[in-house]
């Protein structure tokens, strides 16, 4: 039995080693061109891994944050507006914003009509 293992282990590293020395040689003999594309490719991937900037504009009960969700939606076409429900409340977050900077701008502007707003910060998505 131990020699089945034993066997099993130095056959799994001897495949890991080959497989990363064939994804050496790969990277080498590409060109400038091709290496660009795997990079742009990585990157687009990594921006669907992190979620933007949202701001939350109301917690409270389900019938006021229904209210304020509504209203939300007709005063900010061009956002996207969500009712999440995180125990014990229901939230109202508008945006998605892919920079601080832009979503700083717009808490600023939100807080004149909805003064407890906040700024949400992105997550990584696993």
């Amino acid at each position: 039995m131990k020699k089945k293992g034993l066997l099993l282990i130095t056959l799994g590293l001897f495949s890991y080693f080959s497989y990363s020395q064939i994804d050496s040689l790969a990277l080498a003999t590409m060109d400038e061109r091709q290496k660009i594309s795997l990079l742009v490719d990585a990157y687009k991937d990594y921006q669907f891994k992190v979620s933007d900037y949202r701001i939350q504009i109301f917690s409270g009960g389900l019938n006021q944050a229904q209210e304020i969700e509504k209203e939300a939606r007709e005063t900010y076409e061009t956002w996207p507006v969500s009712l999440d429900f995180i125990s014990p409340s229901y939230r109202v977050r508008v945006g998605a914003f892919k920079t601080r900077l832009e979503a700083e701008k717009n808490l600023i502007a939100l807080r004149k009509k909805h003064p407890a707003a906040v700024l949400l910060k992105p997550k990584k998505i696993q």
